[in-house]
């Protein structure tokens, strides 16, 4: 069973692409805010990066 991504989600995935290398949790959020204008908690990018983590792996 898959799912579409959140909008948050797909923020975060057009972040680590735009990174790079240095797509690390710090740099995530960063980027996600200046993307768009809205404060980010690293809670919210850790969490995120977690279910996306848990559904790649399901998907193998």
């Amino acid at each position: 069973m898959s799912r579409q991504l959140g909008e948050f989600e797909q923020l975060l995935l057009f972040a680590v692409l735009n990174l790079g290398d240095d797509a690390y949790g710090v740099e995530l959020r960063k980027g996600i805010e200046r993307a768009t204008g809205r404060r980010v908690s690293p809670g919210a990018v850790y969490t995120a990066m977690d279910r996306l983590e848990l559904e790649a792996d399901w998907l193998r």
